[in-house]
Parts: structure tokens; sequence; C-alpha cells
């Protein structure tokens, strides 16, 4: 089953910042963004959404012609009010299945 439809622009990914014992991240204060490349191996940069800042959660709603086909993997950085980065170690890796029509 795929994670998403290339070029459907209602598709949401939730994502949930932990630490390594899986505790999830305090984001008040943060900015959140997700990277990944495009189809031409450009790296696309992208506000996510803060949720639920005291769990962690965040999403990101794709736009027109961001979401193809077989698959994507995403980055997500998160920084704190100092400036500081930290990115997820592990990609997201989802399925992108073509549209029937």
């Amino acid at each position: 089953m795929a994670d998403f439809v290339a070029g459907d622009t209602a598709s949401v990914l939730k994502v949930t910042c932990v630490d390594k014992s899986e505790t999830p991240i305090d984001l008040t204060g943060c900015t959140a963004n997700i990277r990944w490349k495009d189809e031409v191996g450009e790296v696309q940069t992208k506000a996510m959404t803060v949720l639920d800042a005291a769990n962690g959660e965040c999403t990101y709603q794709f736009g027109e012609d961001e979401l193809f086909s077989p698959g994507m993997s995403f980055e997500v950085e998160v920084t704190d009010i100092s400036g500081k980065k930290l990115s997820n170690v592990d990609l997201i890796s989802v399925t992108v299945r073509e549209q029937l029509g």
C-alpha cells in the first residue's frame, strides 16, 4: 500500500520529533523544516506547521507537483530559539504511487 499518491495536494506528513530514548522533543519556540530532493535532484526546503509543540508534533501538507513516484525520502530539521539545528538521523521514507488516470 502506498503512503501517498503523486500529484495529490491534500496529503499530509505528520512527524513526531523524538530523542534517542523515544521521548518527544519539546518544540516550543522552535521552527521545523522538511527537506527532500525533487525529481531532478535539487533539495527542496519547506516550512512545517508545529501542531503540538510539547509533544514534538509537526506536519507538512504537500503542494502541487511535490509528490512523485515511486518513493521519496525526507529530512526534518528543527531550529531552536538560539539558532541551534537538529536533524533526524534516519530519513523518513515513503512510497508514492502514480495516479490511475
